[in-house]
């Protein structure tokens, strides 16, 4: 689904997209296999809540990266120990 969505990512976007995806698809199908609602109204509304959370989530993530100062890294730390002329 996300590569027909236009997804190129790489990183370690690319398994994560897809592990929320699969839990999101998973739990929905469930949820359709046992509606008996009419139009299916109860797993729409269920998918349309777990969709709600997934954006809530990437909200706040967005905002906390935009917010945040350049914080120590154990990463950066170890390579310039290593190569500290950079």
């Amino acid at each position: 689904m996300w590569r027909l969505a236009g997804d190129t990512a790489t990183d370690y976007n690319h398994y994560s997209k897809r592990a929320i995806l699969g839990a999101i698809y998973g739990s929905t199908m469930a949820v359709f296999l046992n509606d008996e609602s009419e139009d299916f109204a109860d797993t729409r509304a269920f998918l349309a809540r777990r969709i709600d959370r997934v954006m809530r989530f990437e909200s706040w993530k967005y905002r906390r990266a935009a917010r945040s100062i350049e914080r120590p890294s154990l990463a950066r730390f170890v390579g310039r120990l290593r190569y500290p002329g950079r």
